[in-house]
């Protein structure tokens, strides 16, 4: 089943709506920009990163929301071939280092409705993620994997078109997660999104 078509039965059977809507779920590409003490591992920016997320609005008060988003990015980096010092010896290899990251976030949004076209809103989340991170050198690899406390401050807006909407957002990620072994003392990322929220 395409994906196209997945998204066609979701714009049909989602009812048409205004700006009184009651909740929405978005589907987001992310591009992730690592920060502080993360680029001592990875320092490329990654592009290969996503965001589900559900917000439900407030029934006394249309102009917040509170929901929940899952995330997940993955960067990657290359290293040359050159010798590295070992315990009783050394090693000539070449190095890729990957890490990746899953957010899981309890959100609240608050709107400023400006008109019909365009719905800025600022936002922060709060929650827990699971960091992962491995290096391979030749036939060997090093993992380490762990959770932590997770805080994200946002602002974006969305442009609605009928019952869907484009949605254009950035926000930074901090997060507890920690190595001593690769010099990560937190895990920290600018993120721009771009995605479709579906309105109810």
């Amino acid at each position: 089943m395409s994906v196209r078509f997945i998204i066609c039965i979701l714009l049909v059977t989602w009812p048409t709506v205004s700006w009184g809507q009651n909740s929405l779920m978005g589907l987001s590409w992310n591009m992730s920009v690592p920060t502080g003490s993360t680029t001592n591992f990875v320092g490329e920016t990654s592009l290969r990163g996503g965001q589900f997320e559900f917000r439900d609005f407030l029934p006394a008060e249309r102009n917040i929301s509170l929901g929940l988003s899952i995330g997940w990015n993955g960067y990657q980096e290359d290293e040359p071939r050159q010798t590295y010092a070992i315990e009783n010896g050394a090693v000539t290899t070449d190095l890729v280092k990957y890490t990746y990251t899953l957010p899981i976030l309890l959100n609240v949004h608050h709107y400023f409705p400006i008109g019909e076209n365009v719905l800025p809103y600022v936002g922060a989340g709060i929650g827990g993620m699971y960091s992962e991170h491995e290096i391979f050198f030749n036939i060997y690899n090093i993992e380490e994997n762990e959770w932590g406390f997770a805080v994200r401050p946002e602002v974006g807006a969305i442009f609605p078109f009928g019952r869907a909407g484009l949605l254009i957002a950035a926000d930074y990620l901090w997060a507890t997660n920690e190595s001593s072994t690769l010099g990560i003392d937190n895990s920290a990322s600018l993120n721009f999104r771009l995605g479709i929220v579906l309105l109810r």
